[in-house]
């Protein structure tokens, strides 16, 4: 196999098969931590898994002066891809030797056999689930995965995204126990209205990554079979475990009336949170929200050793009084994820779950439970303290 590679080209390709490889492997001849690189006169495809995900990539920037296969150890090649001195250099493998030609500098390593690698899922026999935009499917990621864990919690599905067929549209959730988001956008559906599949959080993490090299406007096909998601494009095809679990029905525990609905400046608020959070992220993480009228969001916060927040903010309230103590971070996460330049939340008394949703409609939604808080402590963080006064 012998190849002419444009480096820039080259490395967005070869840096979505790394990073699909087991790259906390120490084992020098570990088959995982390695790209399977295939090469015919049509096109370079690149081949990377870590037994959880698998890519399937066109390589671009190449050219093909002799066709072959050969598996490359990315642990030795991928920071001399990187640094190479010249913008195009040379690949040659030969009887298990792999030839690097860069600039004045010759490069010599050592290749697996092609026919070591282990066999590579495949969605040619998989059920379609749905089609969408790139950048819609995106979208709904980022909106649908802020409370999912990155981590391998028990039960699964709280380190899980959930991918439902609704109503013709693809609706993607998690949760963490104390709140749930969920996004959906339009899409074109093979599978029935209220089909449900739980995968891996870690997996969609990096599927969000692939989604940020594709053109937005670019159809991302979404297959399954019993064991793995497919998301197929173009010139990708990106694999994820599926989880074997059952996602909350958390329609049941939806709030279905409101007592006070608040419109607010999407930015005003998620300052006004981080500025809150300085001072309770190392506490318990609860504010104080506070209406008292129809047009100012009060909002304390405070931490023994450290300090107290009293900051407010102007919105559009309608409905009753309210005071509800929520965690600073959960609300932020919701704030944070809206595009649009207000949002709306909706309570529904101060024992009930608080809803975050754009102001047009619910296409995504976040709900978080209320932190529990007395009458006295409420009292207490309304007061000024006197001088001299403990402040906590």
């Amino acid at each position: 196999m012998k190849l002419s590679v444009i480096k820039k080209l080259f490395l967005t390709s070869w840096n979505l098969a790394e990073r699909n490889t087991n790259l906390s492997s120490k084992l020098d001849k570990d088959i995982l931590s390695s790209v399977f690189i295939k090469a015919n006169k049509d096109k370079v495809v690149l081949l990377a898994t870590d037994s959880k995900t698998a890519l399937r990539c066109t390589a671009e920037g190449v050219t093909v002066l002799e066709e072959g296969s050969e598996i490359l150890p990315v642990n030795k090649l991928s920071e001399l891809f990187k640094k190479a001195p010249s913008d195009e250099f040379m690949i040659d493998v030969r009887n298990g030797k792999i030839v690097i030609k860069a600039g004045k500098g010759v490069y010599r390593f050592s290749s697996y056999a092609a026919g070591e690698y282990p066999e590579f899922p495949s969605a040619d026999n998989a059920e379609k689930f749905c089609t969408i935009s790139s950048a819609e499917l995106s979208r709904i990621l980022e909106e649908g995965t802020i409370c999912a864990s990155l981590g391998d919690d028990y039960p699964l599905y709280l380190s899980s995204v959930n991918f439902e067929i609704k109503d013709n549209m693809l609706r993607i959730a998690s949760t963490d126990g104390f709140r749930v988001a969920a996004s959906s956008a339009c899409a074109e559906c093979f599978a029935e209205s209220g089909t449900q599949e739980p995968a891996t959080m870690k997996g969609v993490k990096e599927l969000q990554k692939i989604l940020s090299t594709l053109d937005a406007a670019s159809p991302v096909e979404i297959l399954h079979n019993d064991k793995l998601f497919f998301f197929r494009s173009e010139n990708i095809e990106f694999s994820l475990l599926r989880v074997e679990t059952k996602f909350p029905n958390y329609e049941k525990i939806m709030p279905t009336e409101s007592t006070l609905a608040v419109t607010v400046d999407r930015s005003m608020l998620a300052d006004v949170l981080e500025r809150v959070d300085v001072v309770v992220k190392d506490f318990t993480h609860q504010a104080l929200i506070c209406i008292d009228g129809d047009s100012t969001m009060t909002l304390y916060g405070k931490a023994p050793d450290i300090g107290t927040v009293k900051d407010e903010i102007s919105v559009k309230a309608e409905g009753e009084p309210l005071n509800i103590a929520v965690n600073a971070r959960y609300l932020l996460d919701a704030v944070r994820v809206v595009r649009e330049p207000d949002l709306k939340i909706w309570f529904n008394g101060s024992k009930d779950k608080m809803l975050i949703s754009r102001c047009e409609n619910k296409d995504f939604f976040c709900m978080i439970a209320p932190m529990n808080i007395s009458e006295a402590e409420i009292a207490k963080y309304k007061s000024e303290p006197k001088d001299g006064e403990d402040a906590f």
